[in-house]
Order: C-alpha cells, then structure tokens, then sequence
C-alpha cells in the first residue's frame, strides 16, 4: 500500500486478486463497520478491509446488485461493471483527494474503473462524452479499454473511494498517447471560471506522471516488488506502492 504524505493526493489502500468472474458484468459493494475486527469476520473471498475517511469499510466484487453482506451498513452497490466472463481479475482500491482544478493524464486501464464520490466533484472525460462524479449523485464508471481524462471541477476538496477492477496479469494503467480531450475552447470538463482545468502544479506533476506512465507501462506488472502507481490520482505524480496484504 501507499505511504500517505499529504492530505491531496492519490493513496494505494488495498490491491488483491479476486480470481475468475463468471458472468458479463459485475458489482462493486460498499459497506460500513463499526470496527476493523468486525469487518474481517463478514468478509467474504472477494473482499477486501480499508480505512479511509475515519472510517472502516468492507469493499466486496459480487455478481448480483441485491448481493448484502452479514453485518455492518450498507453503503452502496455500484454497477454493472462490464468484464470478461470467465477472464481472473484483480482489484485495486485508491483513496483519492484532489483540489479543485487538479487532472490526470490521459490513461486507460485493462477493466472498469469506478468512483465512489463522498465530497465534492470531479468531471471525466472519454471518447464518448463526459461524466460528472459528485456526492450523492450517479457513479461514475468507464469500461476498460476507453481513455480517458479527469479533472476536478468543484470548489472543495473532492474526495473518494476508486476502484479499478483490472484483468489479473495485465498492466493496471496504461498512458494514453493516442487520445487527447476536447481543446480549451471545446473542453467537456473545465473549473469554474476558467476555460483549462489544469493549475500550474497540476501541469508539472502531469509531465513527470507521462514518463513514469511510459515507463511502468513498458514492462509487465511484478506484483512482489515495489511499483510505481499511477492509477487516476489527483495531481498524476506516481506514488510508491507494495502489494497489499489483503
């Protein structure tokens, strides 16, 4: 997992194999406990125990959405997930804070990416439109394979729960060199009263996350060592993550 040095930015918080999936599309349980202990006795095989904004939480891949776990407070159900029937996955989760105005650089992932929004707003950018991703409002979900940009375009800090949901032996983020969004004057996702949603740090951390992307995407993942993650993460600078013990 990732070692947390700031209050912005973009955490590994749990990353595990989950095995094969039999159907077509799956679903993304969250559930809230009231203690860690807890929630490791109603964890099932395809769960996975984090902490995050001060609380514990049991994140579950099931195939049906009226799937409910023993215990503890259901939170959310996010889905469908299109997979590959039959394909072996893997999950990563992220902790994810970005200010207002941060993006991530163009990027793909080998299976679905989707958020889960507690506070504030973040615009993503596709191909095939744009998917705004605020509390209480729709998930955001984007098939694998489809690139894609983020940018956060509220007024507060936004903050959330990710998960990529990646076929198991395939790299979990690949830089996206031949996609651009939409130009300033045309852009899908810009901060308020603006017409570009990168500030300038944003702009920085992006060129150093464009060659650490080339770089991990270069080599097949090793899942023993050290890697760098740069999964959809506020600012885009990669973070040092270790497989998790889950």
């Amino acid at each position: 997992m990732s070692e947390r040095k700031s209050e912005v930015g973009c955490w590994v918080i749990a990353d595990r194999e989950i095995g094969e999936l039999k159907n077509a599309q799956a679903f993304w349980h969250l559930d809230a406990f009231p203690t860690n202990e807890a929630a490791e006795a109603a964890k099932g095989p395809r769960g996975a125990v984090v902490e995050a904004y001060g609380k514990t939480w049991l994140l579950t891949i099931e195939d049906k959405a009226d799937w409910r776990v023993t215990g503890g407070k259901h939170v959310s159900n996010i889905g469908p997930l299109p997979v590959v029937a039959g394909a072996k996955y893997s999950v990563r989760y992220l902790d994810a804070v970005f200010q207002p105005g941060m993006t991530a650089a163009e990027h793909r992932h080998s299976g679905p990416e989707a958020w889960y929004t507690l506070e504030g707003e973040t615009c993503l950018e596709t191909p095939e439109g744009a998917q705004i991703g605020r509390a209480g409002g729709p998930p955001v979900i984007v098939p694998g394979g489809l690139p894609m940009h983020l940018t956060a375009t509220g007024t507060t800090l936004r903050r959330s729960l990710v998960l990529i949901l990646y076929e198991t032996g395939k790299p979990v983020t690949i830089a996206a060199h031949d996609w651009k969004p939409k130009g300033p004057g045309d852009r899908l996702c810009v901060t308020p009263g603006t017409t570009t949603p990168a500030v300038p740090e944003a702009r920085a951390a992006r060129a150093a996350w464009e060659v650490a992307a080339g770089e991990v995407a270069a080599e097949a993942p090793n899942r023993e060592r050290t890697t760098a993650t740069i999964s959809a993460c506020a600012s885009g600078r990669p973070s040092s993550a270790k497989r998790s013990s889950y």
